[in-house]
């Protein structure tokens, strides 16, 4: 039973788990469903505005011309019989404006297609057209002027968002009295010989009509779409040419309502265009490309617009009519000068996207230059040399791309101004990692002269190329950044004239941590390896230590005696050599402190290692920068350090010298004495050079000086040791542990 039970449960477990993984997958799914709902709601709503919004638009134009004719028929007989205006005919004075002369010129003309009827006749009998006298109708008109002027008419279209048209009606809208003609049984359609109605004729409440029949107005009012500009620029040029015709009365001093005519269509205009820039700098974030590789630019031709940037296409119509709008080939001073700074704003935006664009994608490779390590003695900063200058490479040939590219979004010069903003966003980037570079010289300037050199050196060389580019691209703007590797260089050139001086001071300077070390010195190391990369900036490095100063050692800061006995530049075959003269017989006098604080014979071995080691390196450079003056110092420091190494040897060898001849012709028994003493501590002596020597040993990277050494201490020991074996040999054997050849075999071991 208790096996039944624990099974049960199991599986009642089991169903369970299924129960719940079934119900999760079903809210998954209910979810999405209701995502998905939502989306299809969404779209669905946007559709029903797109279609109410294009019924709205397209209904009214079929009743457009009746609404007209019924309106012009409802005025022209209130002018004529002196009755009160009809209320719909008002309202649609009020609501719609008049459509403008055949000329198109914008003069305060009415529509006369249609001639108010009469009520039995063919036409309107002369008496009611001229039953008032013409002084009568006169002061009629001035008082009707007086009472209602024209300004006191409603806008037709409020800034900041469009007036709804009365008379634009949707068509399941029932037809309103105003699209009705008035119920006139003593009226009928006018023949086509009866007198037409002109401006002088009619009431001064009737608006100015423009140029467009107010259908402009409407499409603009709906906003720009991307897939019909035509229509909506074809409608913004209609407004604008109302505007600058209105403007133009307006300054040649006809006034009336043309100040606010004019006003009102400027705030036409510019919510037109502003709207059309808003879409423009949306299209230009929207469709903004994956940054681009600076590996990849460096070094690289010049990219078309089109593969620049791929979105070329749809911005290209909107930039080139954006551009027209406000700098047309006939002139529009108004508009020009309502429009131009909704550009100029235009421009700044477009060139803060692009420049963050710029920005961005050299920022991949400058925060590379920050982890590239300067270097050693060795490598010297090659890796952060070739960032810095990928750095400047990508973003010269970015500048080219961009002022392409803004020649054909933008032709003339707008597209020259959007270049001039774009290009200082990507400048920053540059500036800061050359601000950091050069923070970072700045700390070790003698370790890091050699990157100094290459990174001055590629600038330099880089630079006349950037400026000629920059030149062509901007023009006489943008001189920051045209003139960008000015600072940088100036601030490199006195950072490379103050390495030198300093070089000199700083391989003066003691070890820190002085050391019982007899290999070569690291201080040895560096020094010699910028002497030998020193060649290869041979024409850079003559000109900054020439511009140090006006005497040939500049370098030594006034120091009344030269390091070295090097006595000119001309001896020493250029100022580069006497420099390096002057850096090596600053080595060997930082070898000379260190070695003094060293114990015999550690000292000696020290100053032999370093020397020869000196020697061995100068003589394999690639270029001849040891002078003649600089040799021989050389030379004779090595023969001093041999001497001193010798010296210990020496003294070994003294120690037999004594009993060579008997001191104060004494008898056999102190030459016994003195012979056993000798012995002793010339072979106790031995032992301790032999284990110093094997402990602090001669350069085994130098098998030649070891050779050369030994041979010349083996033969110097022999030699001694011979004449002390001929006169113990013999009597005092028990004394001697060795003959001369095993003690030159002993002491050629040293050196293997």
């Amino acid at each position: 039973m208790a096996v039944t039970a624990h099974d049960s449960g199991l599986a009642g477990g089991s169903l369970a788990v299924d129960e719940e993984t079934d119900l999760a997958l079903l809210d998954q799914h209910l979810l999405k469903t209701n995502t998905l709902s939502k989306r299809m709601t969404t779209i669905l709503s946007q559709l029903d505005t797109r279609l109410s919004r294009l019924d709205k638009s397209i209904a009214p134009l079929g009743i457009r011309e009746l609404t007209r004719q019924a309106a012009n028929i409802d005025l022209a007989i209130a002018q004529m019989t002196g009755a009160p205006v009809p209320s719909s005919a008002a309202k649609r004075k009020d609501s719609y404006p008049t459509t403008s002369s055949a000329n198109g010129h914008g003069s305060y003309t009415e529509s006369s297609s249609s001639i108010p009827r009469s009520g039995s006749a063919g036409q309107l009998p002369p008496s009611q057209v001229f039953s008032k006298p013409a002084s009568k109708v006169v002061e009629e008109k001035k008082k009707k002027k007086t009472e209602s002027p024209l300004s006191s008419s409603p806008s037709v279209m409020d800034r900041k968002r469009a007036v709804p048209r009365t008379d634009v009606l949707p068509r399941w809208q029932e037809t309103s009295p105003q699209l009705a003609a008035p119920s006139l049984p003593t009226q009928r359609a006018p023949s086509p010989m009866s007198p037409v109605v002109t401006p002088q004729s009619l009431s001064p409440q009737i608006p100015w009509s423009p140029q467009g029949d107010g259908g402009e107005r409407v499409i603009l009012s709906r906003g720009p779409d991307i897939m019909a500009l035509g229509e909506y620029f074809g409608a913004l040029e209609v407004v604008i040419a109302d505007l600058e015709h209105m403007n133009q009365g307006l300054m040649e001093g006809r006034g009336g309502t043309r100040e606010q005519g004019v006003a009102e269509l400027s705030s036409i205009v510019e919510d037109a265009f502003g709207q059309c820039v808003q879409m423009l700098l949306q299209v230009t974030r929207d469709t903004m490309p994956r940054p681009f590789d600076p590996n990849t630019f460096a070094g690289s031709d010049v990219p078309s617009p089109a593969t620049y940037y791929p979105p070329l296409s749809s911005v290209r119509a909107l930039t080139a009519r954006l551009a027209a709008a406000v700098y047309p080939d006939q002139p529009t001073p108004k508009t020009t000068q309502v429009l131009q700074p909704i550009l100029n704003d235009c421009i700044a935006d477009l060139a803060a996207a692009r420049g963050d664009w710029i920005r961005r994608s050299l920022t991949a490779v400058s925060a590379h230059v920050d982890e590239a390590g300067t270097g050693n003695y060795e490598g010297r900063g090659s890796e952060k040399v070739r960032l810095v200058m990928k750095l400047w490479d990508s973003y010269l040939v970015a500048a080219e791309a961009e002022a392409a590219l803004a020649a054909v979004t933008f032709p003339g010069s707008v597209g020259h101004q959007l270049v001039v903003e774009t290009l200082p966003y990507g400048l920053t980037v540059l500036n800061q990692t050359m601000t950091q570079v050069i923070a970072g010289i700045k700390k070790s300037l003698t370790t890091q002269t050699m990157c100094l050199l290459d990174l001055y050196a590629a600038l330099s060389t880089f630079q006349p190329k950037y400026e000629t580019v920059m030149a062509n691209l901007l023009g006489q703007d943008g001189a920051d950044v045209q003139n960008a590797l000015n600072p940088t260089l100036s601030t490199m050139r006195a950072l490379a004239l103050r390495s030198f001086p300093e070089r000199l001071v700083d391989i003066r300077a003691p070890a820190r941590n002085a050391t019982q070390n007899v290999s070569i010195s690291d201080t040895t190391h560096s020094t010699l390896a910028d002497l030998e990369a020193l060649p290869s900036y041979g024409n850079l490095v003559e000109t900054l230590l020439r511009s140090s100063g006006h005497i040939e050692r500049s370098w030594l800061m006034g120091a009344s005696t030269p390091p070295s006995t090097a006595r000119s530049a001309a001896e020493e075959g250029g100022l580069v050599n006497l420099y390096a003269a002057d850096v090596l017989g600053t080595l060997l006098i930082h070898l000379d402190t260190s070695a003094k604080m060293m114990r015999r014979p550690l000292s000696s071995t020290f100053l032999l290692n370093n020397l020869s080691h000196i020697r061995n390196t100068t003589s394999s450079f690639n270029a001849d920068i040891i002078g003649p003056g600089a040799e021989d110092m050389l030379n004779r420091h090595f023969r001093e350090a041999k001497q001193g190494y010798l010296g210990e040897w020496t003294g070994l060898t003294a120690l037999l010298q004594h009993t060579v001849q008997s001191r104060f012709n004494v008898g056999s028994s102190h030459d016994k004495q003195s012979t056993k003493e000798a012995a002793a501590a010339f072979f106790e002596r031995l032992s301790e050079l032999e284990q110093t020597c094997r402990q602090y040993p001669l350069s085994r990277a130098d098998p030649h000086l070891r050779d050369r050494v030994g041979n010349e201490t083996e033969e110097l020991v022999r030699t001694a040791y011979s004449q002390f074996w001929n006169k113990a040999h013999g009597k005092y054997d028990k004394y001697l542990k060795g003959s001369p050849d095993e003690v030159g075999r002993r002491v050629h071991a040293v050196f293997r």
